[in-house]
């Protein structure tokens, strides 16, 4: 959160004395407690005696983005109805510049899962560009198979479906986004036939993937593939990796909105 923002904030929930609103510790405890799961006076952290501000300001600087969006989001509300019933201008614009930060808190952590050595897509798609630059196409196609296959994994079982099969043994990478393709149509999760299309095209490129890594990169002995076609591979796997996690975002968003 910028310092601009911040004070924003600070000053539209009245938090220059250490108080926030008309709330009591008593209130703000449950409010806090209802809004994000977290009880300011007794939690991990929380047990110190601070002012209801100063406590605000600790949810702020150590919660996850998404937890402080939620609960500026829920004190937007309750400002409304305190402003209403106290007779206060309207602070329109003060409300729309926090209004964007809940926006951009609620995405600011997107769809980040650390699924090999607790690196993240995010930071492993910077690893991705760096090598690609230097040449390294033989490093990235195997590690980029390895991430893809743990990557849909998490998404099937975060939704409950089988990335396993009746002998339990992992589906290879092309079944795995197969059965998330069947997922997003039973929850019309994907608006447009294209998209869907799409999805269904990339099933056969990840089963040639599959291929390329096996026989054609550093994960064998192999004769590794040439860097035009590497870097085209390595393309269209991001790509698709992106989009699945764009999709994933949405969805949590309708979630969150529905709070």
């Amino acid at each position: 959160m910028k310092p601009i923002e911040q004070a924003i904030i600070e000053d539209l929930f009245e938090m220059g004395d250490g108080w926030i609103l008309d709330f009591n510790n008593d209130s703000l405890q449950k409010f806090v407690k209802k809004s994000i799961d977290i009880n300011i006076y007794k939690d991990e952290n929380y047990t110190d005696y601070k002012s209801k501000a100063k406590k605000m300001k600790q949810i702020f600087e150590e919660e996850s983005d998404k937890k402080v969006a939620k609960l500026l989001k829920d004190l937007i509300e309750y400002y409304e109805g305190y402003a209403y019933k106290n007779k206060k201008e309207n602070r329109k614009e003060e409300i729309d510049e926090i209004n964007k930060v809940i926006g951009r808190l609620s995405k600011a952590e997107g769809f980040s899962i650390d699924v090999q050595n607790n690196i993240s897509w995010k930071k492993l798609e910077e690893e991705i560009e760096y090598y690609m630059k230097k040449d390294n196409y033989e490093f990235i196609l195997d590690r980029l198979h390895t991430f893809t296959v743990k990557f849909l994994k998490y998404i099937l079982e975060k939704h409950n479906i089988q990335s396993k099969n009746q002998k339990n043994n992992n589906l290879p990478l092309h079944s795995l986004i197969g059965n998330l393709k069947n997922y997003y149509i039973e929850n019309n999760a994907i608006d447009s036939e294209f998209s869907l299309k799409a999805i269904s095209i990339n099933i056969s490129l990840f089963e040639k993937f599959n291929d390329i890594r096996n026989n054609k990169s550093y994960a064998h002995d192999n004769i590794i593939l040439n860097k035009i076609e590497s870097e085209f591979v390595i393309r269209n796997i991001i790509n698709t990796i992106n989009f699945i996690s764009n999709i994933e975002t949405i969805n949590e968003e309708k979630e969150f909105h529905l709070l």
